[in-house]
């Protein structure tokens, strides 16, 4: 089950770690993604109970993945993934769906994919996220 972030809460958390590790850098957009998970080489239902919740954010030059603080301290915490932006590389699919919508991002030095659900609560970050890397809306 998602959770219902505050936005504004989620997106000025984010901005302020951003800017505390990246001096000069500036987050454009943010969306909570549940689910995230790599598909490895093992059972499926093992994937998705290894699986995390995460915030990515757009920034004016990167792409970064936190993991999220949990009921007790919520908002994005460690930074998991810094990825450079490159939308044709760096989005592998996207599409919305019944219950939620997904992106698969593509993880460096072959890593594999990190797929991504998103709630229709984040539906627009991801819209703006996806258009904003590959000039082309979520489909």
């Amino acid at each position: 089950m998602a959770i219902r972030w505050d936005k504004e809460r989620v997106r000025a958390q984010a901005a302020e770690e951003i800017a505390r590790s990246d001096p000069g850098e500036r987050a454009l957009v943010t969306f909570h993604a549940f689910g995230a998970w790599r598909p490895w080489k093992v059972l499926d239902a093992v994937n998705h109970l290894l699986s995390r919740d995460c915030f990515v954010t757009l920034t004016e030059r990167t792409v970064v993945v936190h993991d999220t603080g949990g009921f007790r301290r919520p908002g994005p915490r460690k930074r998991r993934w810094t990825l450079p932006r490159d939308g044709g590389f760096l989005v592998e699919d996207s599409g919305r769906g019944s219950l939620a919508s997904h992106v698969r991002l593509r993880l460096p030095d072959g890593a594999g994919p990190l797929h991504c659900d998103v709630a229709h609560f984040w539906q627009p970050e991801l819209d703006r996220f996806v258009n904003e890397l590959t000039g082309v809306p979520v489909g």
